[in-house]
């Protein structure tokens, strides 16, 4: 009897085993940020779930903790920016992303295919957004952030995010630098703490609305779909220009190579470019997409980049951005601390 009864434990614990095991091989982990981003994928994420009998599990973060759980094979699909795209580029963490897996891949603007390893999932651009209620007469360059009448009023993203890298760069290129020379960029971007216009660099956009909603901040960038979550809590003082050049927010991504679930992965990378899901994300968060089969609501068609308009973004060599970012983040630290 004792034996029969070990027998049938030992099946059991087999079968749930089996089943365990095969619930894993139906969940992808996918990382994105939270608020509108996560919302959209949580819209449309419920049409691969039901084609694929899959589960999607959100990993929600900063791009820096996306980096951290895609190195420890913490997560399958990774959304993040081109900066840490190229960043785990270089790591070697990425597993290529095969057209014939996925096979949306063939209506991808060319600018889009930035590599074997990474892909632009949809781009928005950096606005530069003002107050207009403070503000009568609308900035038109990035160098507005600099002007005396915004003392204490000028918001910027943190100095390693994909925004402030490109203003730095163009404020190099300006006084004859560049990334191999980026002091002349470094001290003018000081210029904004040292005069006192710049209040901070908020860790997250969630902070940057906030600062905008309560009128402490009067001018900075801003993606559009923050924009839009600006507009929807009633902020509609907050107005968009587009100086040139354009800086884009450039959502990319990759499949993590130590993934278990492979196969799935890619599904799910084929999914994200497809209609469903280019189509919500332009609809909900103002973020173009970045196929050529997706339509664009025409009510903002005008907010929202078109392929030539992606075609013209102030683009970067990320590769060797991400070989001395650290050393520039470093003495941007101690010039704002002399």
């Amino acid at each position: 009897m004792q034996e029969r009864m070990t027998i049938f434990c030992l099946v059991l614990f087999c079968l749930f085993l089996s089943l365990e095991i095969q619930a894993a091989e139906n969940v992808v982990r996918v990382t994105t940020w939270g608020g509108s981003y996560k919302a959209t994928y949580e819209k449309v994420a419920p049409l691969f779930e039901k084609e694929y009998n899959a589960k999607v599990e959100y990993h929600v973060g900063t791009s820096q903790s996306f980096m951290v759980k895609a190195r420890q094979a913490q997560v399958d699909v990774v959304t993040n920016t081109i900066l840490q795209s190229v960043e785990g580029e270089m790591e070697g963490l990425w597993a290529e992303l095969h057209p014939n897996k996925i096979p949306n891949m063939a209506n991808l603007f060319k600018v889009a295919k930035n590599s074997k390893y990474t892909i632009f999932a949809n781009v928005g651009p950096y606005n530069l957004i003002y107050n207009s209620k403070r503000i009568q007469t609308p900035p038109t360059s990035w160098d507005d952030l600099w002007n005396p009448a915004y003392k204490n009023r000028v918001i910027l993203y943190p100095f390693h995010s994909v925004s402030t890298t490109c203003l730095l760069i163009l404020l190099a290129q300006q006084k004859g630098g560049g990334i191999d020379n980026i002091d002349p960029g470094l001290n003018r971007l000081a210029e904004l703490k040292k005069n006192d216009n710049l209040i901070g660099m908020p860790p997250g956009e969630s902070e940057m609305i906030s600062l905008f909603e309560l009128e402490e901040a009067w001018i900075g960038p801003l993606t559009n779909g923050r924009v839009k979550d600006l507009w929807d809590k009633g902020a509609s003082f907050m107005k968009i220009v587009r100086p040139k050049p354009t800086f884009g927010m450039i959502t990319t991504m990759n499949v993590v190579k130590a993934s278990k679930n492979l196969d799935l992965a890619m599904k799910f990378v084929n999914f994200a470019l497809g209609q469903a899901c280019q189509e919500a994300y332009g609809k909900n968060n103002l973020y173009a997409p970045t196929v050529n089969n997706a339509k664009v609501p025409p009510e903002v068609k005008d907010l929202m980049l078109n392929e030539a308009d992606m075609n013209r973004l102030f683009l970067v060599d990320w590769v060797a951005v991400n070989k001395v970012r650290a050393q520039w983040e470093e003495r941007w630290n101690k010039l704002i601390t002399k």
